[in-house]
């Protein structure tokens, strides 16, 4: 079958991520730790890059070991967790030589009870499909060989069938799962061995890469990791799950009550949680925006980079996507040809993502949702924040705290100031007391379509208008 993942998705692609090296670090230790199988938890915000992370990692895993991609979204609604696990084993584990093909064949037959108890009308067309056994022939034949009886189909009526059927289930719940594991193992052995000659040989372990659990529902999200436990955690077998663990931990909330324990929960099914490396915002605008601003400025001046890691850091903005639909919408207005001040529109672009009440109020009324005075009262109702973002002298000015540069940069959205004042913060210049200048002065110096018609303020208003149709 065709690669679950493109194979274009390699580390060498996202430099500015720079997560290869852990990639390494994190395949040496699973190694040393699979002969008893393994169940890692990876841990990382929506938006943190756990797919493209898993993606390029499991190209580089597939030059050494067989690896299984499993997409949980996919299969959200089949509503059958295991049904889609084995279905997903089957074709990505399956080898073109026969003995191989018969050891897939034996494992949809020894999970077929297992499935055919949470959804039987399509599970069990399923197995009939891929095995050849009707389903009423097959349920006889349970009952007999599992049970020790003789009873006819005929001499069995529905609700016989249904007690029997219980009985059935719940003995080979119990004794199927060792034989469920056991014809796992050997279809993994097999596929290593078919591969021994080959151009490609692989080695242990069997790679599991278990994504998008974040986008499920939280009852299927749940019955995947309860599965992966109970009837795939096996010799040989490492499981990488990639979550966002505090998310989980509230949707086992919602199913189980408020007053579960859900961390602990979580720790049965997981022997060891590591956290993705976050990659560095900085490098990342520096990417992303190099394609946009061409040779407007440069990267290298003073201001620009510390001023925008700021604006994301103190409003907690931290999820690279998100980050990048606010660079999405810099990348419109720079489409559309007029001059744009890049510092407030993309403070407008956070708001407008994180603070609806406030942005409507700012654009609608112009109340500035930033605190400037240190001693304004504490009751007033200003944005939660970072408070780690220190305060910021520029070109000699008074330090500012960064709400305050934030206050600054939005009153002066529609002014501009003397290209002098810049040479003056460039020189240290700036009187002290100056700061509203003086923010104004960056504030006009990194501009996209430096050359084109300035806007002014309801040009900002259209172009985040525009990019909320794109999303």
């Amino acid at each position: 079958m065709a690669s679950p993942v493109p194979n274009s998705e390699t580390f060498d692609q996202y430099r500015v991520i720079d997560n290869e090296q852990f990639s390494q670090h994190l395949t040496r230790f699973l190694n040393s730790k699979s002969d008893k199988g393994y169940v890692l938890n990876l841990n990382a915000e929506w938006g943190a890059g756990k797919t493209t992370f898993l993606q390029c990692w499991y190209n580089e895993l597939s030059k050494s070991h067989p690896v299984v991609y499993f997409d949980a979204w996919k299969s959200d609604f089949s509503k059958d967790a295991m049904l889609a696990l084995v279905d997903c084993f089957q074709n990505q584990l399956k080898n073109p030589r026969s003995v191989n093909k018969k050891f897939a064949k034996d494992l949809l037959e020894k999970s077929s009870h297992f499935i055919r108890k949470t959804a039987p009308s399509m599970a069990v067309g399923y197995v009939k499909h891929k095995t050849g056994i009707d389903s009423d022939e097959s349920l006889i034949e349970d009952f007999n060989e599992t049970l020790g009886l003789d009873i006819a189909e005929k001499e069995c009526g529905d609700a016989l069938k249904e007690v029997l059927k219980s009985l059935v289930e719940q003995r080979k719940k119990v004794e199927g799962i060792s034989e469920f594991k056991s014809t796992l193992q050997t279809m993994a052995a097999s596929l290593i061995k078919s591969l021994e000659d080959s151009d490609t040989p692989k080695t242990y372990p069997i790679y599991i890469l278990v994504d998008e659990l974040d986008r499920c529902r939280p009852s299927y999200a749940i019955e995947v990791i309860e599965n992966i436990k109970h009837f795939f955690d096996t010799k040989k077998f490492v499981f990488v799950v990639a979550t966002d663990t505090g998310q989980l931990q509230h949707s086992i909330k919602a199913i189980y009550g408020n007053g579960f324990d859900a961390h602990s929960y979580l720790s049965r099914f997981f022997h060891k949680t590591v956290t993705l490396p976050p990659p560095s915002t900085e490098q990342y605008l520096k990417s992303r925006l190099t394609t946009i601003i061409g040779d407007d400025f440069s990267f290298s001046d003073l201001y620009i980079t510390q001023m925008l890691v700021s604006i994301f850091d103190w409003h907690n903005m931290t999820s690279l996507r998100e980050i990048d639909k606010v660079i999405q919408d810099l990348d419109l207005a720079k489409i559309s040809g007029k001059q744009f001040k890049i510092l407030p529109l993309t403070i407008l672009a956070v708001l407008k993502r994180l603070h609806s009440t406030e942005y409507a109020a700012f654009t609608k009324s112009r109340v500035n949702p930033y605190r400037r005075d240190h001693n304004a009262r504490d009751d007033q109702d200003y944005l939660l924040k970072n408070n780690a973002i220190p305060s910021v002298t520029i070109g000699g000015s008074k330090a500012e705290s960064f709400e305050s540069i934030l206050f600054y940069v939005l009153v002066g959205i529609d002014n501009s100031s003397s290209p002098s004042l810049w040479d003056s913060i460039m020189a240290g210049s700036v009187p002290s007391h100056n700061s509203t200048s003086a923010v104004g002065a960056v504030s006009d110096r990194y501009l996209l379509n430096p050359n084109g018609e300035a806007s002014e303020f309801p040009s900002y208003m259209k172009v985040l208008e525009l990019s909320g149709h794109f999303e």
